[in-house]
């Protein structure tokens, strides 16, 4: 299964954590995609070691302007997602439920050199 597959079904989530790690299971990098996530000191140091990628946007669909009006339905906007990350297949998954929908934590398996394409800034160095 990829996230790409669970989008389909699960349309309630307002936050995703992916994590992602070589086919031996070794941390590469993190990504938590949500609106307005906070960043605590440990996750400040993290994104300074290029770890950990935070994303500030809104995840689902629902309440988007759309046409004349607002967008109803539920889902989760793929379009703000890495195609590598769409596409690469689930290892873990965890879900949890809040008020306003669901919080998602995902273990994905990619090749090292692929999911450091992904991260911004270190190819440059």
């Amino acid at each position: 299964m990829t996230l790409k597959d669970l989008f389909k079904v699960l349309w309630t989530i307002i936050e995703i954590t992916v994590t992602v790690r070589d086919p031996d299971g070794i941390y590469i990098h993190r990504w938590e995609y949500g609106p307005d996530i906070d960043v605590s000191a440990h996750m400040a140091y993290e994104i300074s070691r290029k770890k950990l990628t935070v994303v500030n946007i809104k995840v689902n669909e629902h309440g988007n302007p759309k046409g004349n009006g607002i967008e109803m339905g539920w889902g989760v906007n793929e379009k703000i997602f890495p195609k590598a990350i769409l596409e690469a297949p689930i290892k873990h998954m965890s879900v949890r439920n809040r008020q306003k929908g669901d919080v998602l934590s995902v273990d994905i398996e990619m090749q090292p050199l692929t999911a450091m394409t992904l991260v911004e800034g270190t190819g440059d160095e």
